[in-house]
């Protein structure tokens, strides 16, 4: 039972922290679909600021942008400070760019941006995030394949623990089977009593394991605020719903692997 518990207490962080996971993922991915960001290099007549304004000006008028603003050096500055430090900042070349939000129903697409741009003579290259969106896609995938993974070892691991406790249980209690034969019970009643027993040890142990991930997954997001621990792992309290299916999954492991176990040991037994 002590095994089972942690066994299912480790599925329950798993499945959480893979919903976290992927909740993030998909998170980054809505976010740089939602966002492309422009380079604009000046004409030799006009300063950077200047051709940056004209095509932040330029963009909010394209079909599917909602809103484009030309980023000052301040904040620029403000992105770069935590990589470059404070010294550097000051005689750092910094690129002229526009931030664009696109509109979430119907995005603009990067060659739109470029002919509208290219359209009033501006020299800018536009930067759609696809690159990054597709690794961040790619990622949530592996992250669900890998939980998915996670789970099936699991299972395999709980039900090799109760086959074995099942075996276990069977030759100590050898002398009650045989009386239970000899007074016509049959090989599948006795393997239904067995059934029954583990399968009620594997659905306590399923509930203790995932009370006690319960119990940490909700202080680890009480403790990180309304983001959770971290934005990379945003958890949310609904998560912990998907915990309830722990004890059952557990229960039905048990069912089977118990049955299983003991109607081949009462077979090979004559």
């Amino acid at each position: 039972m002590v095994v089972v518990a942690v066994l299912c207490f480790l599925a329950s962080v798993t499945a959480v922290g893979a919903l976290a996971a992927d909740r993030a993922a998909h998170g980054w991915a809505r976010q740089l679909r939602a966002e492309a960001t422009v380079q604009v290099r000046p004409r030799v007549d006009e300063t950077g600021p200047t051709a940056a304004a004209r095509a932040a000006e330029t963009l909010a008028g394209v079909k599917g942008v909602a809103e484009a603003e030309a980023m000052d050096r301040k904040a620029a500055e403000t992105l770069l400070r935590p990589w470059v430090g404070e010294a550097a900042l000051p005689d750092l070349p910094l690129p002229y760019l526009v931030t664009v939000r696109l509109d979430p129903k119907a995005p603009a697409s990067a060659p739109t941006l470029s002919r509208a741009l290219a359209e009033a003579g501006l020299d800018a290259t536009v930067d759609d995030h696809s690159l990054w969106r597709g690794e961040v896609e790619r990622s949530a995938g592996v992250i669900t394949a890998l939980a998915g993974a996670a789970f099936l070892l699991i299972a395999a691991a709980t039900a090799a623990v109760i086959a074995y406790a099942t075996r276990a249980g069977m030759a100590a209690q050898a002398g009650v089977i045989e009386t239970l034969s000899l007074n016509g019970a049959s090989d599948g009643y006795v393997a239904g009593l067995f059934q029954r027993r583990f399968g009620g040890l594997a659905a306590k142990a399923g509930a203790l394991g995932a009370g006690v991930a319960a119990l940490l997954l909700a202080l680890l997001r009480l403790i990180g605020g309304e983001g959770g621990l971290t934005p990379a792992l945003p958890l949310a309290f609904s998560d912990l719903a998907i915990l309830i299916a722990c004890p059952l999954l557990a229960f039905g492991v048990a069912l089977l692997a118990a049955r299983f176990t003991a109607l081949a040991k009462l077979g090979g037994r004559g």
